[in-house]
């Protein structure tokens, strides 16, 4: 009784009571789930002192505990982390004010064992989910929806990240943690990067965004049509921003067309003036003057034209966003896998745009110079500017029209998850083609562009296709291709092998075949693996070069779920030191998880040579595991081939 009394429940001196309690369903403090409350705070029931159902005691009338925070998330610096507890969860804490129990602390919480069932009914104490409306469960396959926390194998595997279309597409034994930045494609800033090259970027990034979002929820959803309508106008501002410099592009090629066309009018006109006054006068310096005149009088007009194309492009750029949005509004109702025709016709659509908006703007000046055009056959401002890919060859900036850019020269993108990707160079024919067949079809009062059942395409007045793009689910998946690119050199050329096949036929990249080396790089180039259906992903390769030329491409990660193309027994047939590493010493040896067996070589403590001696059919890729109680830092690849034939693998010397 006297240690009662002198008891005061000052936090840290005397009176310290823990407990055990449970978050009640989110109903109960949906304010404070919403952002709508204050500091870190959860209704909790506490175990030995609120009744086991709600009748005696609502969800609504439990108090608020408080959050111990680790270290380093206070918020001040602005260093700070959200806390999130879940309904459901069991949390562990104290009393600050003891044994009155009415200011609970929650310091922790127990992770959730995969024997307790998580789908039960909501009451105390019991297991339910802690998926609410604010944090929805996930689509089937997208992400580990048991809500278990163990440390084991069954109820934990590692999460692979991926974008939400893929990660809609794995197995749902074998989830994936889901990522909105995964696939998202960034153009790296480089001397090559112009208009075309950012329009289609755009384009691409847009159709990535959709697919992935229409891989989590349906289209019909009224929040789904809001971030896409509010997509859209990001985009829009985008393209508008990217269509600046292919405008002035434009406009400047048009300038530089002009001046040689109103040479030749000019001179024209001269010659005609001086001619018709030769024959009324007989005289040649009258008949020159009358020549001079008539070019004189051009002079104002001419100028007039020239000082008002630099005015034209604000005017287009105004004109330029309703066509934008149009185009993009088309893509996000048809297009269901991007492909590169899609960007080409879009820029091609926008081209085309662009030259009838210019000829609109500049056609009333025309009027003036009028005595100067009528010598030149067939002239228009449109037709000047439509005059092929050589015209936008010029405008963004390549040297020669559709020739095959230098890997170092192509312009490179950088998809988040994926690494570097080739940028490739614009298919000017293409966008040309686009433009101007969207021209013929406009004059034949069809529309220009339009996308039906996922195809986009340009209609003919007899409804056919032409320069038609499938944009819709991929119909034939062909196995993966490879992409070497940058490095400044050209000419490598090179094959997948496929390996690690499973029972629905998919399969990963166990190595690369180099068929040719190419020449001339100073640098290694990048890999891209590609699939054509976008089913596959997580394999990267890596290459080296030797003398100007690549002389092996080493797989990091085999990647998953690329359809299979033919699986043909490899062997080891060498093994790359990427890093020698240190302090490894004589005795250290290397085994891979296949069974096959290798010879080392250590010169001052680094790994400088790996042999494989003993070699195995393998279908899969090894992983190299080094054997040592002192070294560390080597990195060691395999490089795969077919088994060598009439030559001697390993000698065996038997002493009887």
């Amino acid at each position: 009784m006297e240690e009662s009394l002198l008891r005061t429940n000052f936090i840290g001196r005397d009176g310290f009571v823990w407990w055990i309690g449970q978050i009640p369903p989110v109903e109960s403090w949906i304010e404070q789930a919403n952002g709508e409350g204050w500091g870190n705070r959860y209704k909790v029931r506490i175990m030995g002192y609120h009744p086991y159902n709600t009748t005696e005691l609502a969800d609504e009338d439990l108090p608020w505990a408080g959050v111990i925070l680790p270290p380093g998330n206070t918020g001040s610096a602005g260093v700070s982390k959200s806390c999130k507890f879940q309904p459901g969860d069991t949390v562990i804490g104290f009393f600050l004010d003891g044994e009155n129990a009415q200011q609970p602390m929650i310091w922790g919480c127990f992770g959730n064992s995969r024997y307790a069932a998580k789908d039960g009914e909501k009451r105390p104490f019991g297991d339910f989910t802690g998926f609410t409306d604010q944090n929805p469960r996930p689509s089937a396959g997208v992400v580990k929806a048991d809500e278990t926390n163990d440390a084991s194998a069954e109820s934990k595997p590692s999460p692979r990240h991926l974008s939400p279309k893929d990660a809609a597409q794995v197995d749902p034994s074998n989830p994936a943690a889901m990522s909105s930045a995964e696939g998202a494609v960034i153009l790296l800033p480089t001397d090559e990067k112009n208009a075309v090259d950012k329009i289609q970027s755009a384009v691409e990034d847009f159709s990535n965004f959709l697919q992935n979002t229409l891989a989590q929820f349906d289209a019909g959803l009224d929040f789904v049509k809001e971030w896409i309508d509010n997509e859209i106008v990001q985009r829009v501002e985008k393209v508008v921003a990217a269509a600046t410099g292919l405008v002035g592009g434009m406009i400047n090629s048009l300038f530089e067309g002009l001046i040689p066309i109103l040479q030749q009018g000019l001179e024209m006109l001269y010659q005609s003036v001086s001619k018709l006054t030769l024959a009324a006068t007989g005289n040649p310096a009258v008949a020159h003057l009358a020549g001079v005149a008539a070019q004189k009088a051009m002079g104002l007009p001419v100028k007039l034209l020239e000082d008002f194309i630099p005015c034209v492009v604000n005017s287009v750029l105004g004109k330029i966003e309703d066509l934008a949005s149009t185009v993009l509004r088309s893509i996000a109702d048809n297009v269901t896998n991007f492909v590169e025709c899609v960007a080409d016709q879009t820029v091609g659509v926008l081209v085309n745009g662009i030259i009838g908006f210019i000829d609109e703007a500049i056609k009333p000046l025309l009027s003036g110079i009028e005595k100067i055009l009528q010598f030149i056959g067939g002239f228009s401002i449109e037709g000047l500017l439509r005059e092929g890919v050589g015209a936008l060859a010029g405008i963004i900036g390549l040297a020669s029209c559709n020739k095959p850019a230098k890997s170092s020269d192509a312009p490179i993108k950088y998809m988040i998850g994926f690494g570097p990707v080739d940028g490739g160079t614009p298919n000017l024919n293409s966008i040309m083609e686009s433009a101007n067949v969207a021209a013929g079809m406009a004059q034949a009062g069809q529309q220009g562009f339009s996308l039906i059942s996922g195809t986009i395409s340009q209609l003919s007045n007899t409804g056919e296709a032409i320069g038609q793009c499938y944009a819709g689910p991929p119909t034939d998946c062909s196995p993966p291709t490879i992409d070497i690119f940058g490095g400044g050199g050209s000419g490598v050329e090179a094959k997948l092998i496929m390996g690690g096949l499973t029972q629905i036929g998919t399969a990963g990249i166990i190595g690369v075949e180099i068929t040719n080396g190419g020449s001339g790089y100073n640098a290694p180039p990048f890999v891209q693996i590609k699939d054509n259906c976008g089913q596959g992903y997580g394999a990267v390769a890596r290459a080296t070069i030797k003398n100007g030329s690549v002389d092996n491409i080493y797989i990091v990660s085999e990647g998953e779920n690329y359809p299979a193309g033919d699986i043909i027994p490899q062997v080891v047939t060498d093994v790359s030191v990427i890093n020698p590493g240190s302090g490894y010493s004589d005795g250290d040896t290397v085994t891979d998880n296949l069974g096959n067996e290798y010879d080392v070589e250590i010169f001052n403590g680094s790994i400088i040579k790996v042999t494989p001696i003993n070699i195995n059919d393998i279908t899969d890729l090894p992983r190299l595991t080094i054997l040592t109680s002192t070294g560390s830092g080597a990195k060691l690849y395999p490089t795969l081939g077919e088994r060598p034939t009439g030559e001697l693998q390993q000698v065996i010397d038997c002493v009887t």
